[in-house]
């Protein structure tokens, strides 16, 4: 993540930060930390970190105007319970989302124990569940299928994952450009770590709502997956060959939207279908551009 473009340098990236030399490990301690710090204060993204005990070490700007965070907030012992119930009182959670926020918490971190790293159940949210668009019917079908993605790929992902910090450090970080979950998760079990689906871990994931939204997010997949296939050697004319299969089973497919548990009603039903069969084709026309390097719709 790249700090704010007034924290850039001339050439885009952010300011070097050196790391200390001291052979002092307090002094040394110090700067570390003052690097992190400073790194944390200049993303974009709200930032809150806590211990192991789960009492906040820190927060940045961001994160603080979001959630309308007093300065002062990060008092001694100040605890994540008491991040929620400010944000209850201020309006910004009901008292259920401060709930199922800790159920997600506590379920997750307890199938943690049980492996190197976890993830969640992803349930797809929807405006008004009796009337869905294309775009909602389909990924209320045909997206966020976490635990197949943890039993049988070996992934999870990032909007529900649960990870020992020393087995991130071991697989290293998310690399940009390709699926990112996906290939950590790969990475992860080449080295012989363990996953673990959380079945009462539970978020929320809002469904993208119209056909251009949806497409927006199947030409990111498409170019990653694209290069992820370079970059593993598997061939282009495969990765091709791939999207042109899901193509040809959009008939099988349908069955699937015809027979879904998550969705009510045959104007739905039909609407997964119609987008089912939108996606695969378009899957097809980008997959095609990104092989010929033509990345413009």
């Amino acid at each position: 993540m790249l700090s704010n473009a007034s924290q850039l340098s001339n050439d885009g990236f952010p300011p070097f930060l050196p790391v200390s030399q001291s052979h002092d490990p307090l002094e040394r301690a110090r700067t570390d930390q003052h690097l992190l710090d400073t790194v944390l204060s200049n993303v974009e993204q709200g930032v809150l970190m806590f211990d192991a005990d789960r009492r906040l070490v820190f927060y940045n700007d961001h994160y603080a105007a979001m959630y309308r965070l007093p300065r002062d907030f990060a008092k001694a012992g100040c605890t994540l319970r008491d991040v929620l119930d400010h944000c209850l009182r201020a309006g910004i959670l009901v008292a259920t989302d401060v709930e199922d926020y800790l159920a997600w918490l506590e379920e997750g971190l307890a199938e943690l124990q049980l492996a190197d790293f976890a993830g969640g159940r992803v349930d797809v949210l929807v405006q008004d569940p009796r009337r869905m668009t294309s775009a909602e019917a389909f990924e209320s079908v045909f997206a966020f299928h976490n635990e197949r993605y943890i039993k049988d790929l070996s992934f999870t992902v990032t909007a529900s994952m649960f990870v020992w910090r020393s087995v991130f450090d071991a697989v290293g970080g998310f690399v940009n450009g390709v699926p990112e979950d996906k290939d950590w998760g790969m990475r992860a079990r080449r080295q012989g770590f363990r996953i673990r689906f959380a079945p009462k871990s539970i978020v929320g994931h809002p469904a993208r709502r119209t056909m251009p939204e949806l497409k927006r997010k199947w030409r990111r997949l498409m170019l990653e997956s694209g290069e992820g296939a370079r970059r593993e050697g598997t061939g282009q004319a495969r990765f091709i060959l791939r999207q042109w299969a899901a193509l040809l089973a959009v008939a099988p497919h349908a069955f699937v939207a015809l027979a879904s548990k998550r969705l009510k009603g045959v104007r739905n039903r039909v609407l997964a279908i119609i987008g089912l069969a939108q996606i695969r084709a378009y899957r097809v026309a980008i997959a095609h551009k990104a092989v010929l390097g033509s990345f413009e719709e």
